[in-house]
């Protein structure tokens, strides 16, 4: 193992979460919550538009966007879309803003279904079916909505023999993708064993797994002498924290993330008794996005995803205050 490298990624991870506190603390008036939020949605346009081409005019079999890999994108739309949507709902934009983002929260679910990303899929329906058991009053307009959703990729689906393999593969444990995640996920588990406390160390998981836990019956495999041309991590957020982390970091990531759900949930509840979908809500759709596509992505771990992670992780928890403030004013 290498201390080095442990030692860079425990500092990438630190500084990912700077935007938390960029936002709490140098947001102040609904001008900057505005302006920030259309900055966040120019480049989600662009990304979307990218991803489009990408799928449909190079009929590239996965679109990246602008990111550097399918499942990314999927995580970026994860975020992108309940922003959006929020957004779109919102009367301190205009009614032109609120069309565009409406308008272009149905872009990001193309996108999102341009990514072929399984997990961003699953993750996608159980965080609309969250929102509509949550939702006030506009629960039957919503119903409508998603029902339509699921009607469209049905026919797409109906005809698309590549996306009807893509979607049936989701419970075929054959499916090399899948059974190789179990591989992976089964050398976390044995990681954790064989160094339980401390685990195997930060951004280690990649020799461990390539050099010493991946299975013979593995069909994925490094090039020789070249652990990172094969899995760099197990496909799953919370193995690799305890797989590198130990007991001792698992239980630290798991207690970070409680606490931050915990403050949306107190966040929400403040506004849930007013009418309009709040920022607090926002947050916590992301949040579940997120955590629901990291079960088979390791999606914590790329730096654009964790920024803007933060980023509205720090707006969900502010935005709302300031915006009641700055109408009293």
């Amino acid at each position: 193992m290498e201390p080095l490298i442990s030692l860079k990624d425990v500092f990438a991870t630190f500084y990912r979460t700077f935007p938390l506190f960029f936002v709490m603390m140098g947001i102040k008036k609904i001008g900057q919550v505005k302006g920030l939020m259309i900055a966040l949605f120019a480049s989600v346009f662009i990304t979307d538009a990218v991803a489009v081409w990408q799928f449909f005019g190079k009929d590239l079999p996965r679109a990246t966007g602008m990111l550097n890999s399918p499942t990314f994108l999927a995580s970026h739309m994860l975020m992108a879309i309940p922003a959006l949507w929020c957004c779109a709902q919102k009367e301190l934009f205009s009614p032109l803003w609120r069309k565009v983002f409406l308008g272009l929260c149905a872009f990001s679910i193309v996108a999102l279904f341009a990514s072929y990303t399984r997990g961003g899929w699953i993750a996608f329906f159980l965080t609309s079916i969250i929102y509509l058991a949550m939702a006030k009053g506009t629960r039957k307009k919503l119903i409508v909505i998603f029902s339509c959703v699921c009607l469209a990729v049905g026919l797409t689906a109906a005809n698309s023999p590549a996306l009807q393999q893509r979607i049936m593969s989701i419970q075929d444990m054959k499916y090399t993708s899948n059974s190789e995640r179990l591989y992976m996920w089964h050398a976390a588990l044995e990681m954790l064993r064989d160094y339980p406390l401390t685990g195997i160390g930060p951004d280690e998981y990649v020799q461990a797994y390539n050099y010493h836990y991946i299975p013979p019956q593995a069909v994925e495999r490094p090039t020789e002498g070249e652990p990172r041309s094969g899995h760099t991590h197990p496909h799953n957020n919370i193995l690799k924290r305890f797989a590198e982390g130990g007991i001792l970091g698992g239980l630290a990531f798991l207690a970070i993330n409680a606490y931050l759900l915990s403050r949306l949930i107190m966040a929400y509840r403040q506004q849930s008794r007013k009418d309009g979908m709040s920022f607090a809500l926002m947050g916590l759709l992301i949040f579940t996005g997120i955590h629901l596509e990291g079960l088979t992505d390791t999606n914590f771990i790329d730096v654009p995803i964790m920024r803007e992670f933060w980023m509205l992780m720090g707006m969900s928890l502010v935005a709302d205050k300031i915006v009641e403030t700055d109408m009293l004013e």
